[in-house]
């Protein structure tokens, strides 16, 4: 009788056991995790399209009650931008999310400028990974640079290659340079206009005309020595160093 009431206690306790162990497991089996740099969202489906550092694009709901931190601390959908590192939990049936969870630092965009306001001190940036645009803030701690040399916000032109480091929780850049490739041409200076601030030069080789634009960071030199674009005049021999996508002049020297 007690060993018939032992075999018992031992297969339950071997079921129960079974259970215990298999009851994990199936809810783990709905939940995966998931980590990577979210590079679209949809605030209508409220869906993030996160790319995770190997493998394809997964696109994963954010219901109501998903759990949302910043930081540590309670967050919205809302909250949430393209280009932020994050870390989440979804179910791959459904593919909603039970947990997201990011921690801002400053991020890193290489991508196009779309456009520039220099009233809302706001730059647009597509970015080169595809996605929703990225609107980044400035102020006066924000350093610009093209081809290497300080500039300003009035200085980038939509089309510009740049490289943008931001706060994801603030949107704020902290730096922004343009990525460019200089072309470079000799010729003859046949239009300067100083309102416009563009020179236009005719290549020495023949073809058409070619009208640069001046920001702030372009430098004129003649003889070693820095000059300004009121110094140049029509029938100046000059060697141009340009960015051919947006036409920007960096470097504008006159032939001694």
């Amino acid at each position: 009788m007690l060993k018939k009431i032992s075999y018992v206690l031992t297969v339950l306790f071997v079921v129960f056991g079974m259970l215990a162990f298999t009851a994990p497991v199936s809810a783990l089996s709905n939940k995966r995790a998931l980590k990577g740099t979210i590079v679209a969202l949809d605030t209508r489906s409220r869906t993030i399209t996160v790319s995770p550092l190997k493998g394809a694009d997964v696109k994963v709901r954010v219901a109501k009650g998903t759990i949302v931190t910043r930081k540590g601390k309670a967050s919205s959908f809302t909250k949430l931008h393209v280009g932020d590192k994050v870390n989440l939990n979804y179910n791959p049936k459904n593919k909603q999310a039970s947990h997201v969870e990011d921690s801002p630092s400053q991020y890193e965009i290489h991508g196009t400028v779309e456009a520039v306001d220099t009233v809302a001190n706001t730059v647009t940036v597509a970015s080169e990974e595809g996605g929703n645009s990225v609107i980044l803030k400035v102020d006066a701690n924000t350093v610009f640079k093209r081809n290497g040399v300080v500039a300003t916000l009035a200085d980038l032109l939509v089309g510009d290659k740049v490289e943008a480091k931001y706060d994801s929780a603030t949107m704020l850049a902290s730096s922004i340079k343009t990525e460019t490739e200089d072309s470079d041409f000799n010729g003859t200076i046949a239009a300067v206009d100083l309102t416009a601030k563009t020179v236009t030069i005719t290549p020495e080789d023949g073809g058409a005309d070619v009208v640069l634009n001046v920001v702030e960071s372009t430098v004129f030199i003649s003889h070693d020595t820095v000059i300004s674009l009121s110094n140049l005049q029509v029938g100046d021999k000059v060697e141009a160093e340009y960015d051919s996508a947006t036409l920007v002049a960096s470097k504008i020297e006159l032939d001694d």
